[in-house]
Formats: structure tokens, sequence, C-alpha cells
């Protein structure tokens, strides 16, 4: 190979991709068109006022003190057959099953925006 190809075959291998230009634009319905959909106002979201002393920082706060949560009176189960989970479906003593674990979510709920 000569020196001329091999200057040939670098200012090759070096050239720019070229450019593409794209231009985006949203279409705006024509005021004569009668199959625009009309506009639609979304709902502003309402906030949930919290009692005072349930903000997400006293539920931290309330988990870092060690007070006992489980609400097992210091039981602890290795097996929690379904029959037990029924018992606990009141406001006042709630129990959840998440994949598999169970869950005493009865000093959560005040702390919860849903209750």
């Amino acid at each position: 190979m000569s020196g001329d190809n091999k200057d040939k075959l670098v200012e090759e291998s070096v050239s720019e991709p070229p450019v593409v230009s794209i231009t985006l634009s949203t279409p705006t319905p024509s005021s004569s068109s009668s199959s625009a959909a009309p506009k639609v106002n979304p709902k502003p979201r309402e906030k949930v006022v919290l009692a005072p002393g349930h903000s997400p920082l006293d539920w931290a706060k309330l988990c870092s003190s060690g007070a006992d949560l489980r609400g097992t009176k210091g039981q602890i189960y290795a097996h929690v057959p379904l029959s037990e989970v029924a018992k606990h479906n009141k406001k006042e003593d709630a129990w959840i099953i998440i994949r598999g674990n169970v869950y005493n979510i009865t000093p959560y709920l005040p702390f919860h925006p849903g209750g």
C-alpha cells in the first residue's frame, strides 16, 4: 500500500456520520373539527389531614422508641394459621398477610392517610 492510500483510508474512517433533523410537533385541534375530544380538567387531589402527632416523622419516632408494636403480647409465632389472622379484623386489632408474612398494622392505622 502506498502512503496516499493510507491517508485516504484514515480520512474515510474519520468522517462524521450524517446529521438527521427531526421536527416534533403536537397537533392542535381546529375549532371546526367535530372529532376533537373535549378538554377534561382532572379533579385536583385532596389532601388528607392527619391528626396532630400522626405525621410520618411521628411514626418513625414511635418505631425507634422500642415500644412493642407487634401486638402479640410477647409471643413470637413461627407459623400463624389463617384462623388466627381472621380473628384480627377490626380497626382496633388489624393483622394483614403480605407475601406470606403476617403483620400487625393496628399501631400504624392512625398514621396512614387512608385510615
